[in-house]
């Protein structure tokens, strides 16, 4: 390994570093965007697999000895699966904190910057059952420098994820800032979350330096209403509306100034929001590419996507200056996104980049893992260990999302004594494995805790909502549409997702909400039945509840 050093502490290179700090993008020469799998040094994998990447040079990379590599890595949508990704248990967050510290160690220089996208906790029984501090815990152990807010962190009340950057070590405390551009809150006079805030680890953006170079690191949150629950939203709310909102791109083309201003050489822009087709496809990483500052230089150096769980990387081309990087590392913890830049060490200016995003497997071993984040993991496993390994019932076989959504409802249904339940398809997650069924499998199955919501409906309106929405709802199997009538009322139990959804509020004007249980949610309904059948056997191809009617509420 290479001894470290700061660079800030040789001063005549900072001397020489900002004399030359007016090079405008025009010196530059463009770099071609086809996809290729070769790499500059700090792409290649720290042990083997396959890569899929894009590359770009210039004809002066090696003019300047000098130059800086700088590698940016991300993880979005990890969804707590930070004690064994989804994909293997040999694979965790140890392992992506090794991987971070073999790209560390290929340079004399603090030259790696790692992000965490947004969607990092909601998802498992490890992260859930102490609301992410275990995540954070670990997530600090890796030393990342910042993290974004993504649709997920409303899951519990954004204020559950801000405690964790609020300064007090009693509740828990992130070691990195978390950055973001774009919510506000209603109740402070509709300000960003970091603004007044400098006291807390809560910023609109940050300046880290690395190798010597100052890089502005930036976050937002895309237009994710539907995609949260409305009633956990509290007092905050998300300042981006629609697909193409030019206030949004207005807001971030001033904080990216006022970052630039600050002393940012370059800025990285990270946004939990993306295209499922391609980076190329989001519009707003199109905005990105093309926003210029006053003086004609291009603000945005290179982009973090996250949200759609699709593992990308791309280069979007711009007249007169370096492409733009963007990459997605999928999800789950499964897959990295990584872009290299290399930095003129005289202009502070990018001279030459490449992107890829790529399976973990593919960049360490499954023996190689970070020690001081493994025993974070290990320490806090152990705390849960036998809370989360309690057996509730065996499946005598593999079972689809369909099936385990459909014996949902009916156990919905039987639970609360309701006439009609209904659940998001997207609130099962997983399908389920021959075995044991464990509090672990069913976090897997279905994370959310969302409430049980008892409403009286109209048979009009149960019909039209179902029959708008025939495939993203599943219902109790004996329910027949047909046999509706459109005068009567009926009994319906749901969840708040879906009770205060666009979908379902277009649709039921005449409810009548009943209670709103807080206490339970699907899931523990689903463990209940499970232990109830005195068999101890779960049969997937019977959608069948077994569940102890508890009765529906009165009025």
């Amino acid at each position: 390994m290479k001894k470290k050093f700061n660079p800030l502490l040789i001063t005549s290179l900072i001397a020489s570093c900002f004399i030359a700090s007016s090079c405008s993008f025009n010196d530059i020469i463009n770099i071609s965007t086809s996809n290729s799998t070769s790499q500059d040094s700090t792409m290649n994998s720290l042990d083997s697999g396959n890569k899929d990447t894009t590359s770009g040079t210039t004809t002066n990379n090696s003019a300047n000895q000098e130059n800086i590599n700088l590698s940016i890595v991300e993880l979005n949508d990890m969804h707590g699966y930070a004690y064994e990704s989804s994909y293997s248990s040999s694979y965790n967050l140890a392992s992506f904190g090794y991987y971070v510290d073999k790209l560390q160690q290929k340079e004399e220089y603090d030259n790696v910057i790692a992000i965490a996208n947004g969607d990092m906790f909601q998802g498992t029984a490890f992260s859930n059952l102490s609301r992410g501090l275990s995540v954070i815990n670990a997530m600090n152990e890796v030393g990342f420098d910042m993290m974004g807010i993504g649709n997920h962190e409303f899951d519990w009340g954004l204020n559950v994820v801000l405690k964790y950057f609020d300064g007090n070590l009693d509740n828990g405390e992130a070691s990195f800032p978390l950055i973001n551009g774009n919510v506000k809150d209603s109740l402070n006079n509709n300000k960003l979350i970091g603004i007044d805030n400098e006291k807390d680890n809560i910023k609109p953006y940050t300046i880290v330096n690395k190798g010597g170079v100052n890089v502005g690191l930036l976050s937002y949150i895309g237009d994710q209403t539907s995609s949260i629950c409305a009633n956990k939203f509290g007092s905050y709310y998300i300042d981006c509306y629609g697909n193409e909102d030019q206030n949004f791109i207005n807001e971030v083309r001033k904080q990216a100034i006022a970052c630039k201003n600050d002393g940012a050489d370059i800025i990285v822009l990270n946004i939990h929001e993306g295209n499922s087709s391609s980076v190329k496809n989001l519009y707003y990483n199109q905005a990105f590419a093309s926003m210029k500052d006053d003086e004609d230089n291009y603000l945005i150096d290179a982009v973090i996507n996250g949200h759609t769980h699709t593992k990308q990387n791309g280069t979007i081309t711009r007249p007169k200056g370096m492409a733009l990087p963007i990459v997605q590392g999928g999800c789950n913890l499964n897959s990295v996104g990584t872009i290299s830049l290399e930095i003129s060490g005289s202009t502070k200016k990018i001279v030459g980049l490449s992107c890829s995003s790529e399976s973990l497997n593919s960049l360490v071993s499954s023996s190689s893992k970070k020690e001081a984040v493994q025993n974070v993991l290990t320490y806090e496993y152990s705390l849960i260990e036998d809370q989360i390994k309690m057996k509730y019932a065996t499946a005598s076989s593999s079972a689809s999302k369909s099936q385990i959504g459909l014996w949902c409802a009916n156990v919905m249904k039987q639970f609360s004594g309701a006439d009609v339940s209904i659940i998001n398809t997207g609130g099962i997650r997983a399908t389920l494995d021959a075995g044991d069924i464990t509090i672990e499998t069913l976090y897997e199955v279905n994370p959310f805790d969302n409430s049980l919501i008892y409403v009286e409906v109209l048979g009009s309106e149960l019909i039209s909502f179902y029959n708008a929405y025939p495939s993203y709802y599943y219902y109790n199997t004996d329910l027949d549409i047909s046999s509706i009538n459109s005068s009567s009322t009926y009994k319906l139990l749901t969840i708040d997702y879906v009770y205060y959804g666009d979908y379902f509020q277009s649709k039921f004007k005449n409810d009548k909400l009943i209670k709103v249980n807080d206490e339970l949610c699907a899931r523990d309904l689903m463990g209940r039945d499970l232990l109830s059948r005195s068999s101890g056997v779960w049969d997937p191809s019977s959608s069948s509840a077994s569940i102890a009617p508890h009765g529906w509420p009165e009025i």
